[in-house]
């Protein structure tokens, strides 16, 4: 069984792997980061406005991931963590 955290840290790491994704697809719009792989995306130490520019691409290509709360099934709603 999983736990809460193990979830979390699951969700986070995809989130990263998809962000970086997306990076490459619009590199050129990105250029200023200029990242090598994806460790050197960190959501921490970049701008607001880039990581939200970096969101909103991943929503447009039906990328983001979705985290299922405990408290729900699959067949009930399905929630997006940048949404709580």
């Amino acid at each position: 069984m999983l736990t809460e955290k193990g979830i979390e840290s699951g969700y986070e790491l995809v989130l990263q792997q998809r962000l970086y994704e997306m990076y490459l697809m619009h590199e050129m719009e990105f250029a200023h980061l200029e990242l090598k792989t994806r460790e050197d995306l960190n959501l921490n130490a970049i701008s607001k406005e880039t990581k939200d520019q970096l969101l909103k691409l991943l929503r447009i290509h039906d990328r983001a991931p979705l985290l299922i709360p405990k408290s729900t099934s699959l067949g009930d709603r399905r929630v997006m963590v940048n949404d709580l």
